[in-house]
């Protein structure tokens, strides 16, 4: 049985996107800022930990 397909019909749509709220965004904001100052927080932490070990070595 074959099935026929309308053009004149429109297909099924999702609905429309609600906007993400002040909240919303606020979280967004606060997990960034959290995620570059780990980010930051290790590379100081990985640059100094060298950094010792060549002061012990010489």
């Amino acid at each position: 049985m074959k099935e026929t397909i309308s053009l004149s019909q429109p297909a099924a749509v999702a609905p429309p996107m609600q906007k993400i709220s002040r909240l919303s965004w606020s979280i967004i904001l606060v997990l960034l800022i959290a995620a570059v100052v780990n980010y930051l927080d290790r590379a100081n932490l990985s640059h100094r930990q060298h950094h010792d070990f060549e002061r012990v070595r010489l």
